[in-house]
């Protein structure tokens, strides 16, 4: 860090995430702001994060989070068009009442509204996390959409940011564009605490573990499948839910295995004792980012086991476990294998601490966008 980044103080504003601190619906992107946004504040900087609340609510928000200033406006609830009705709410509130210099947009989705915020001399910066109109739960115009939107980002805005290689390399390769990459960190905790557990009636190694979204993407339904097949006397615990895809969740909930756990969405220290005390953790999608919750439950001294996509390949082959993606087969297989052999836990959980100790830090992200927001 030069001296002009350690004596000037930014004024930082955010929006494309959910709500800080989590609410449900929350997950890998408001925890990347939430560990970012405090670092940032802890360096001297304003940090101002725009919130979610639903129209017609009533209910009292938090101006205050861990330092940062929140503030929530309106937005629709409808899948897609609650964020960018959302983002578009903060950027007029951003220009109206310039409350930040510096514009951090989560998802390129939200790029549409960049031009009339560098109208205003704002500095904007886009963070992306994995290849967006690939996901399933997208109809064919939304794709079309944030592809479009994507490549409108590189354009307008000051610098876009990418938390993996894969992707990174993709638009090289495609657009010939080096994109700013900054990967996510993983805090490692540990916990002795067990109310989760006794909450859910757990027992300490005697549960395989997922956490995430219930989305088509995020391969649920092939975990669920996989485990209905395998006469183990262990239960999978799956914590999560949707707020849109009902009917998806619905049917994944009617499974008659008893073995079978769903939580709902859960946060802090009750997914620290989960993952803390789980056998094994699995994840299982078809399209995922760098993910925070692998490198968690990697940092956590735990075995992981994930679908072969190269943004799962790049953090999890030589430190854990792979099946391949959407080959329900393949994942009953190394879910069995895993089972009978405790060695190849215990060996795969040492080696993923010691990897994202040495390789991920939050307060190296905390640095590298500062410096982006500086010099960029």
């Amino acid at each position: 860090m030069n001296r002009n980044e350690e004596t000037k103080k930014l004024r930082i504003v955010a929006f494309g995430i959910r709500a800080l601190p989590p609410v449900e619906g929350c997950g890998g992107a408001e925890t990347f702001a939430e560990e970012l946004y405090t670092r940032l504040s802890s360096r001297g900087h304003e940090v101002t994060v725009y919130c979610r609340k639903r129209f017609g609510e009533n209910k009292r928000y938090p101006s205050r989070y861990r330092n940062l200033h929140l503030i929530y406006l309106p937005t629709l609830r409808k899948m897609g068009f609650d964020t960018l009705f959302h983002s578009f709410l903060c950027t007029l509130h951003i220009v109206f009442f310039d409350t930040g210099d510096v514009v951090h947009i989560h998802n390129a989705g939200n790029s549409l509204f960049i031009p009339l915020l560098r109208l205003f001399r704002k500095k904007c910066f886009v963070s992306i996390d994995g290849i967006d109109w690939k996901r399933t739960r997208w109809s064919w115009y939304a794709k079309l959409y944030l592809k479009a939107a994507s490549l409108f980002a590189l354009r307008v805005s000051n610098r876009v940011i990418v938390d993996n290689r894969i992707v990174q390399e993709y638009y090289k390769n495609k657009y010939n564009i080096e994109l700013d990459y900054l990967p996510y960190g993983a805090n490692i905790t540990k916990t002795s605490t067990k109310t989760a557990l006794s909450k859910y009636d757990l027992e300490q190694n005697k549960y395989i573990l997922f956490i995430g979204r219930f989305s088509i993407e995020k391969g649920v339904h092939y975990l669920i499948e996989a485990f209905e097949r395998i006469d183990t006397n262990m239960k999978l615990v799956l914590v999560g839910d949707d707020l849109f895809n009902h009917d998806w969740v619905k049917k994944l909930k009617s499974t008659k295995d008893h073995r079978i756990v769903f939580t709902g969405f859960l946060y802090g220290s009750a997914v620290d004792e989960l993952i803390q005390h789980c056998y094994f953790y699995v994840q299982p999608s078809d399209v995922e980012g760098l993910s925070p919750v692998i490198l968690r439950v990697m940092g956590s001294g735990k075995c992981v086991l994930a679908s072969d996509i190269p943004e799962n390949r790049i953090i999890v082959e030589q430190n854990g476990f792979l099946f391949k993606k959407g080959d329900t087969d393949s994942l009953k297989d190394e879910i069995k294998k895993l089972l009978i052999d405790s060695r190849l836990i215990q060996n795969a959980g040492s080696k993923s601490r010691e990897y994202v100790e040495h390789n991920y830090s939050w307060d190296r992200v905390a640095e590298g966008h500062l410096h982006l927001f500086f010099n960029s």
